[in-house]
């Protein structure tokens, strides 16, 4: 990417729950679209400390080594979970976990938070007390739905109380906020992408049979048991040809027998590097993502770019962006449960989803580094 930015002389500090892990080679490798993202800020400061848990595991397709040599991993102790006591870890290693970054932070400018995180409920009022200098939070989560965990609503709290020094950025929202607050659109893909695509997109044939696509943590959060009963429901749709579904599981081998039952129409191909899933956006007509709760997501625009149709659930931070209708389709549930008549009208609908492949490839345009990396540099480093 050429660098149009003069890198100037801050240091910043980022925390955030991303992963990380060691390959095969010792280094250090994390979540593909953070390491990414964070790489292109590597392009405005002298350097990065990145202060995220260290797993002592195999690290899957989708982890990959930062490209910058100004950004340095601080391993932090993995903390956190499903259960009580672990995340009543978060206190017992909150002391630590301060001890370790105090060296980073003396020679820091800037500390960049990732919110919302269980770390964040401790290190957010410790933000508040105890740092001077400059604070950039982003807040991924959706901020105005009020179906997420307490600790989301107590951290969205403490961040409407900050003093102005901390510029706090958020996907959107439809509640007036403060002037320290900046409404900016997820990055997900370099200008050079929209070019390259533009031929994939146009020459999409919606007629000849819809490819669907999952990508994401395979989990009932995120409306994988649900997806799947709908493909139970309509499995013989016949302009649907396949569903394939990305990403990470705890419970791979479940949701491989329950798809094999289901249809032979659903393939189930857990983590994939971020090459192999743009080719299967190329492929695909459709995007499926059904979430319990979510910010805005950045698979939605990555596979908008290549034409994919979103079908998504009804939550503020997806609502606000998508045109129902028009960008794709944003399905409610009622009583906790889909239409699946709702989804077939729509698989049914070439002409609309053919529209809406041009229009969600228009909407991607806003979504580029380029253009995020522009709203930092004139709202947090002017």
């Amino acid at each position: 990417m050429k660098n149009i930015f003069n890198k100037n002389k801050q240091t910043c500090t980022i925390v955030s729950d991303t992963p990380y892990a060691k390959d095969t080679n010792g280094d250090l490798v994390g979540l593909d679209p953070t390491v990414e993202e964070i790489d292109h800020l590597g392009s405005l400061f002298k350097r990065i400390y990145h202060f995220a848990p260290l797993y002592n595991i195999d690290p899957p397709k989708s982890f990959v080594k930062h490209q910058k040599s100004n950004i340095i991993i601080v391993p932090m102790i993995p903390s956190g979970g499903n259960f009580f006591f672990n995340k009543l870890r978060h206190v017992f290693l909150f002391p630590l976990h301060i001890l370790k970054l105090n060296p980073f932070l003396k020679k820091t400018d800037i500390i960049h938070f990732r919110a919302p995180t269980g770390f964040g409920v401790l290190f957010l009022p410790w933000l508040y007390a105890f740092w001077r200098k400059k604070i950039w939070i982003k807040y991924g989560g959706s901020w105005s739905s009020d179906d997420v965990p307490l600790t989301y609503k107590f951290q969205r709290w403490v961040l409407l109380h900050f003093p102005k020094n901390a510029i706090i950025t958020i996907n959107n929202s439809t509640v007036k906020l403060n002037h320290n607050f900046f409404q900016f659109l997820n990055p997900c893909f370099k200008n050079e992408i929209i070019k390259n695509n533009k031929n994939i997109v146009d020459k999409k044939n919606f007629r000849n049979g819809l490819n669907l696509v999952f990508v994401g943590r395979v989990e009932k959060n995120k409306g994988i048991d649900d997806i799947l009963k709908i493909f139970q429901k309509i499995k013989d749709l016949k302009n649907i040809k396949s569903l394939k579904i990305v990403g990470e599981s705890k419970r791979e081998k479940y949701y491989k027998e329950k798809a094999m039952i289901i249809s032979p129409k659903i393939s189930i191909l857990g983590s994939l590097s971020r090459k192999d899933i743009f080719k299967i956006y190329a492929e695909s007509h459709v995007l499926i993502l059904l979430s319990k709760s979510e910010g805005f997501p950045k698979v939605i625009m990555e596979a908008g770019v290549f034409g994919c149709v979103p079908i998504v659930s009804n939550l503020s931070g997806i609502s606000g962006v998508i045109k129902h209708g028009y960008e794709g389709f944003i399905m409610d549930s009622y009583n906790s449960k889909y239409s699946y008549e709702d989804f077939q009208l729509v698989f049914e609908d070439i002409d609309t989803l053919k529209v809406c492949s041009m229009n969600i490839f228009k909407k991607s345009h806003s979504f580029t580094y380029e253009n995020y990396l522009l709203n930092i540099k004139n709202a947090i480093l002017p």
